[in-house]
Parts: structure tokens; C-alpha cells; sequence
């Protein structure tokens, strides 16, 4: 199995697209070359989908290792995608900056759902400024489920054609909205050493960190943060989530600053049924 691109890389003649194991499944009648198929590799430089803060972010995390300066091409700055009177500590989620990442310490490792982003999600679509369109990304079609039901719950739908988007990374590749929340989903250690390979791709994070045209808001646990995976040889797959705390200075590197706020979940949410309401918030 190859994506269209990675097909058209092969056709041109890119050696790196298959491993050592499959090159000789790779049977073709020429040499493959630019210059024999005339098949042409123009690499995306700049975007007009989102500003600047966002196209540095993902330009550190993805781009430059490729050589490629990633810039915006847009001049107009962010629009505020909250209500003017939101309250904190909610606003601190939802505030002008165009990219705030929110992470959190649980007692409980979870899987393929999570009611901690799953109700802070629903939370902050709730919040928008109406008129505005929001969308949220998952790895998982049960923390799909799961956010939908609690939008359902609030009165808000999710799908196409209306203003509330939900799907999974792979589903929304070419959409996008004028707020964006990434759900990472998986906190438990263990389990994002299993899934590495799926939870940690380059390209579907970056689809995800990409999908936004006002604000987005990226809900990680720590743990998939500072994740470091027992083989070195993947380390790489670590950095763009690394790049992301580090932009956001959460890391503990020379950029790291406090969390604009920190708290339990129960002081953003008042619910009486709430799942994990002492589990540590800090956004940044």
C-alpha cells in the first residue's frame, strides 16, 4: 500500500519511499528519473489558511527538516472566536493568542477515549462566538463518539453541512474551520508505546495542527508530551509533539514560562457528573 503521493515520488524516482525490504516488490520498466517521467515535486512553502504563529510552529515541527522555509501568506490577524463575556477560567482557553495548547495530569491512563478532552472540547466549541465554524480531530472513532455525544447533549450537531465538524485525522484531511480542537486522546504510557507508529505520524499530527483558520486549541496529555520511545531509532516520530510544547513553553527547555492558568477541571466545569474533576489543567 502506497498514498498517491508516495506513489508519485516513487515514479520519479525517490529511493526513500520504499524500505530496503520492499524494494524489490518495486517492478517498473525504466529508470525512473524527473527527468524521464517529467513528473515534477513542488513542495508547499506557504500557506494562506492561517497566520503566522501557526505557520512557525508547524514550520519548526515538520518543514524545516525538509529544507523548506513554511510561511503565511496572510496579513490579516486572528479574529476573536469567543464570546466577548466568557467567563474565566474559561477565557484563558479561548483568548486571543492564536494557538494555546492545554495539558493535564490524571490518576487514569486512557486509550482510545477520554472524558477529560472530550468534555473540554465540547466545552470550548460551546463557547464559540456564534457565526463562527469549529471542528475537532481525533485518532479515535470512540473519542469521536464520545465528543459528539457530549455536544448532542448541549444542543449542539455535528456533521457535514452544519457549523460543528467531528471526525477522526484521516477524515478531515482538506477540511478546516475558523476554530480548530485537537483532541490527542491517549494518556496511557503504554499504550502510546504500542500505537507509536499511528499516534505519533508526522503527517496526520500535522494535518491536525492545520485544519484551523482563526484559533486553535491542542487538548495533550503529558505523557504523550514528553513521551520517549524505547527504540531511539523512533525518536524522530516524538519531535513534532515536542516542538509543539516547546513553541507553547511547556517544556522544559529556555522557552519554558508558567501556564497562563492552572487548575482542577472542575473550576472550568461545573458539572455535577464530572468524570476526573480534580485532574490537574494548565494552559499555556
Amino acid at each position: 500500500y502506497l498514498s498517491a503521493l508516495e506513489y508519485l515520488r516513487l515514479l520519479r524516482g525517490e529511493r526513500d519511499v520504499l524500505d530496503e525490504e520492499r524494494q524489490a516488490d518495486w517492478i517498473h520498466e525504466h529508470t525512473a528519473s524527473e527527468d524521464v517521467t517529467g513528473i515534477r515535486f513542488v513542495r508547499l512553502s506557504e500557506t494562506f489558511r492561517f497566520g503566522t504563529r501557526t505557520a512557525g510552529l508547524v514550520g519548526n515541527a515538520v518543514y524545516d527538516s525538509d529544507g523548506i522555509n513554511y510561511t503565511s501568506g496572510r496579513d490579516a490577524a486572528p479574529e476573536h472566536v469567543s464570546h466577548s463575556q466568557l467567563g474565566h477560567p474559561l477565557s484563558e482557553l479561548l483568548d486571543e493568542a492564536p494557538v494555546t495548547l492545554v495539558t493535564y495530569d490524571s490518576t487514569t491512563d486512557y486509550q482510545e477515549w477520554n472524558p477529560i478532552e472530550a468534555t473540554l472540547a465540547a466545552e470550548i466549541i460551546a463557547a464559540r462566538r456564534e457565526g463562527t465554524t469549529a471542528g475537532v480531530v481525533t485518532p479515535h472513532n470512540a473519542q469521536r463518539s464520545r465528543i459528539k455525544s457530549r455536544l448532542e447533549a448541549r444542543g449542539l450537531e455535528a456533521g457535514d453541512g452544519r457549523m460543528v465538524s467531528v471526525d477522526t485525522v484521516n477524515r478531515f484531511q482538506g477540511g478546516e474551520a475558523d476554530l480548530m480542537v485537537v483532541s490527542a486522546t491517549v494518556s496511557d504510557p503504554q499504550y502510546i508505546t504500542r500505537e507509536s507508529d499511528f499516534l505519533l505520524n508526522e503527517n496526520r499530527v500535522n494535518v491536525s495542527l492545520t485544519r484551523h483558520k482563526e484559533k486553535l486549541v491542542i487538548l495533550a496529555p503529558e505523557t504523550i508530551l514528553g513521551h520517549i520511545p524505547n527504540d531511539p531509532d523512533l525518536y524522530d516520530e516524538t519531535v513534532i509533539w515536542k516542538t509543539v510544547a516547546r513553541e507553547a513553553g511547556e517544556a522544559p527547555t529556555d522557552q519554558k514560562r508558567p501556564p497562563s492558568w492552572r487548575g482542577p477541571l472542575s473550576a472550568i466545569l461545573d458539572d455535577e457528573d464530572l468524570e476526573c474533576p480534580d485532574a490537574e489543567i494548565s494552559v499555556y
